[in-house]
């Protein structure tokens, strides 16, 4: 099967060692497997897929997260800072605070986020199907139905195990988009507040 990211180890389905194919899944006992072999392929698929598609987003954020670091470095304005020595009230004095404040978590926020979509773009061993099996188990020897129960039992058990790795990179990827448009948002506020004047 393939898999987009080069960066990508993958790890082959366990091999099941098997001398008598028949005996393990019994032709008799699955009549309609045959049926389920192409919607246990999509879902394999479509998690692959999946997988393959958080790696494109990451990329896409991550230029997008350094595009905007880019602009805010070389638009820092701490000129707020000599207003606090001058004469303001508590006020105004707050009101500068928050601006400060909010220019610098902005882009400390951008600054750790970008590192997550790094972190996000090294790769680990993950499951996927082998198809030397198919080659090694001697499966063109057996029936349709069990050749179809073996598919089935080896597409499943990749489905397994790679679902909550999909899983838990697109939470990843969730979260640390998330926290890069509150990156933005702060920085915004800030340069609203320093162009209202405070």
């Amino acid at each position: 099967m393939d898999n987009k990211e080069s960066a990508e180890q993958y790890k082959p389905a366990e091999k099941i060692n098997t001398v008598n194919l028949t005996d393990q899944y019994p032709s008799a006992q699955y009549p309609s497997a045959q049926f389920f072999v192409d919607a246990c392929f999509n879902d394999y698929q479509r998690l692959q897929d999946n997988y393959s598609k958080i790696y494109e987003k990451t990329n896409i954020a991550l230029a997008f997260v350094g595009i905007v670091l880019t602009i805010m470095l070389t638009t820092l304005d701490f000129s707020s800072l000599s207003k606090i020595m001058g004469s303001m009230n508590v006020g105004q004095l707050l009101l500068v605070l928050i601006e400060i404040g909010c220019c610098i978590c902005g882009v400390g926020i951008l600054l750790i986020s970008a590192i997550k979509f790094l972190y996000l773009l090294k790769g680990k061993d993950i499951p996927v199907f082998n198809s030397v099996d198919v080659r090694d188990a001697e499966l063109y020897r057996e029936d349709n139905e069990t050749a179809a129960m073996w598919l089935i039992d080896k597409y499943t058990s990749v489905v397994f195990e790679l679902r909550p790795i999909v899983e838990k990179k697109q939470k990843k990827f969730d979260s640390t988009l998330t926290m890069t448009i509150s990156g933005i948002i702060l920085y915004a506020i800030s340069v609203i507040l320093q162009k209202g004047g405070f």
